[in-house]
C-alpha cells in the first residue's frame, strides 16, 4: 500500500499506482549545440554548467553559466547556449510545466 489517501498503491490521492501529484519530469534538450571550437588551450580543462528556465511551451531562458578563464570565449559560449532548445517539463499526466534544468559539458 502507498502513503496517499485512497485504495491504491502510490503516494497520490485515490486509486492507482502513480508516483504522486508533485513528481515532475524535467525538461529535455532537443537541440544540443556543442561548445565553440576550437577551445582555447588556456581554458582547458573546463567543465561548463549552464542553468536554464524552461517555460510550459519549451521556451528556454539562459539563467547563468560558470565562465571560463577567457572572456572572448565566454561570449562565444553564451551565443551557443542561446541555440539550445528544450521540450518542457511535464507532470506524470503529460501536462507541461515551467521548470529549471542544468546542462553540463566537459572539455578535457
Amino acid at each position: 500500500m502507498g502513503s496517499g489517501v485512497g485504495t491504491g498503491r502510490g503516494s497520490a490521492t485515490g486509486a492507482g499506482t502513480g508516483g504522486g501529484a508533485n513528481e515532475i519530469y524535467p525538461p529535455q534538450v532537443t537541440n544540443l549545440a556543442l561548445l565553440p571550437m576550437p577551445v582555447p588551450n588556456r581554458v582547458r580543462p573546463y567543465t561548463m554548467v549552464a542553468w536554464f528556465d524552461v517555460d510550459e511551451r519549451g521556451k528556454a531562458t539562459l539563467i547563468a553559466f560558470n565562465p571560463s578563464k577567457d572572456n572572448g570565449y565566454n561570449r562565444r559560449i553564451r551565443e551557443t547556449l542561446q541555440e539550445y532548445r528544450f521540450r518542457p517539463a511535464t507532470r506524470p499526466d503529460g501536462t507541461p510545466v515551467r521548470d529549471t534544468v542544468s546542462v553540463t559539458v566537459s572539455v578535457p
